[in-house]
C-alpha cells in the first residue's frame, strides 16, 4: 500500500512536488523572518510574536509535508536526507559555535 505522500507525488508528478517544496520553504522563510523582526523590535507587524511563531510552526509543517511528498517519490527509502549527513552537520554546526567536542 502506497503512503499518503507518495500517493500525492504520483497524482502531481515531480515538477508540481518541486514547486511545492519551494513555495512552501518561501512561506516558512518568511514567516521566520517576521518572528525574528517582531522578537528584535524591527519593522512592527501587524501580529504579536505568539500569533507570528504560530506562523512559523504551521509553515514548518507544510514544508516538511511538501518535502516527505518530494522524498516520496523521488528516493527509495522515502528519505531526502541521510541521517549520518544530518549528524555530520549538526556536529560541524555545534563545534563551529562551541569549538568542538559535543557534549550531547
Amino acid at each position: 500500500m502506497m503512503n499518503p505522500w507518495e500517493r500525492i507525488f504520483r497524482t502531481i508528478g515531480e515538477a508540481s512536488a518541486l514547486e511545492m517544496v519551494a513555495e512552501e520553504a518561501a512561506e516558512l522563510s518568511a514567516a521566520a523572518l517576521k518572528a525574528a523582526r517582531i522578537l528584535r523590535g524591527e519593522n512592527p507587524a501587524r501580529i504579536d510574536y505568539p500569533e507570528a511563531m504560530h506562523e512559523v510552526i504551521e509553515e514548518l509543517g507544510d514544508t516538511m509535508n511538501a518535502a516527505n511528498v518530494l522524498g516520496s517519490g523521488l528516493m527509495p527509502d522515502g528519505r531526502l536526507v541521510d541521517p549520518s549527513a544530518m549528524d555530520a552537520k549538526m556536529k560541524r554546526w555545534y563545534d563551529s559555535l562551541f569549538g568542538g567536542g559535543s557534549d550531547g
